[in-house]
């Protein structure tokens, strides 16, 4: 809790199309938000996948457990009543779990001084129909924004249909 407000501020863990910084303002404006810090971050043990059944009939972004995995993404200081709002406005589908991040520079570092709890959302919700190209797009453009890896935006967030 802030010691003179009595507010709790929580992260919370970004890795799918919030990622985009216009997305991100003008849903946080809708529930009268602003972030106060933002940190480049790395989740270890999971993976980034096109999995989440979402209302459109495609997929979106979600993250699975796996023992060597790294999402990359970022992480946001809010009101922690007020990402349980953002949660319940646009983040339907997911579930809130708390996790274990850190900034990217520590990564190796294995008693890292940076690693510190966040919120992010995953959902068990599931299928295999693939996104939309339109979403993927704007994950892409979020991880531009926020300079992730160009190797994890090749390799994780570019969404190659398969051969049918």
């Amino acid at each position: 809790m802030d010691d003179i407000s009595g507010l709790k501020h929580v992260w919370y863990f970004i890795y799918g199309s919030n990622l985009y910084e216009e997305q991100l303002k003008v849903r946080l404006k809708d529930i009268d938000e602003n972030y106060l810090q933002k940190e480049k971050c790395l989740l270890k043990g999971y993976e980034f996948t096109y999995n989440k059944r979402s209302k459109d009939g495609s997929s979106k972004a979600n993250i699975i457990k796996t023992e060597k995995g790294i999402v990359e993404g970022i992480a946001i200081l809010i009101l922690e009543k007020k990402l349980d709002e953002f949660k319940e406005e646009w983040e339907a589908g997911y579930d809130k779990e708390e996790v274990n991040i850190q900034t990217e520079n520590n990564i190796n570092e294995k008693n890292c001084k940076d690693t510190f709890k966040a919120y992010t959302f995953i959902s068990t919700n599931l299928t295999t129909v693939p996104p939309s190209d339109e979403y993927v797009n704007k994950i892409i453009k979020g991880a531009y924004e926020n300079n992730l890896s160009q190797e994890y935006i090749e390799n994780k967030i570019m969404y190659v249909k398969p051969l049918s």
